[in-house]
């Protein structure tokens, strides 16, 4: 197919770096995978704010209720049905949280996606720290070694596969290697996620769900299209190779 640039987007997002899905930069970095065999370099969003802030961009799904307090508040501390005790997911692939809440769509507690912009010696600790969440691919010799440091880490690293951004029906990226990192975060960890703002590991949070909705409502009208063509339309944010420092 020709490529062809789509309309701008109607609800663009404050905080985030647009393409076209189909440009030949974004799928490039879809079909390839430069440093690992097994894909899992971390892809994201690494920008710099008009003030020379290194940030990386992640995603969580939130119930309405959580999402506009954390909008107004840029902190997570007191929303109504958040429990900062518990394991939180964040997720640097755009198009993997899509997967994961059925463009918004799953059920009530992911009605919204959050873009939370992390200051990037955040994210790289986090990364850095991280154990993997399964022994059979973790460099420990005994699952007992690797139990116990998956207990006393604050993060757990998960690679998952891609998958293409139908809204109705995804599949699995065939012909590729790479892998969508996701972070759980817990103790320390999650408690200056939830502080928001209030904390030097936070830049900003913004409710970006009326572009995930205005993606989606393209993507089930291009649904009959052949090929590539159903995802003609699809405006998603600028990831690109990360390194950790």
């Amino acid at each position: 197919m020709t490529f062809t640039t789509p309309a701008p987007v109607e609800n663009p997002p404050q905080t985030l770096i647009l393409e076209p899905y189909l440009a030949e930069d974004h799928l490039e970095h879809i079909y390839t995978s430069e440093m690992h065999d097994d894909g899992a370099q971390v892809i994201v969003a690494h920008q710099e704010t008009c003030n020379g802030t290194d940030v990386v961009v992640v995603y969580q799904a939130f119930s309405s209720a959580i999402a506009d307090y954390a909008v107004q508040h840029q902190s997570f501390l007191g929303a109504p049905e958040y429990k900062p005790d518990r394991m939180t997911w964040i997720k640097p692939s755009f198009l993997w949280m899509q997967y994961r809440s059925g463009w918004n769509t799953k059920d009530a507690r992911q009605a919204r996606t959050l873009a939370i912009r992390l200051t990037r010696d955040f994210f790289d600790t986090l990364v850095k720290t991280a154990v993997i969440s399964s022994h059979h691919r973790s460099s420990y010799a005994t699952k007992d070694d690797w139990e116990m440091a998956r207990d006393k880490s604050c993060v757990v690293v998960q690679w998952d596969p891609q998958y293409t951004p139908s809204a109705l029906v995804p599949e699995r990226v065939v012909g590729s290697k790479r892998r969508a990192i996701q972070l759980g975060l817990k103790g320390t960890a999650a408690a200056k996620l939830a502080r928001g703002t209030g904390d030097d590991g936070v830049v900003s949070i913004e409710d970006i769900t009326p572009f995930v909705n205005e993606m989606r409502d393209l993507l089930v009208k291009d649904n009959n299209n052949s090929g590539q063509d159903r995802f003609a339309n699809l405006w998603v944010p600028k990831e690109r190779p990360y390194h950790v420092k």
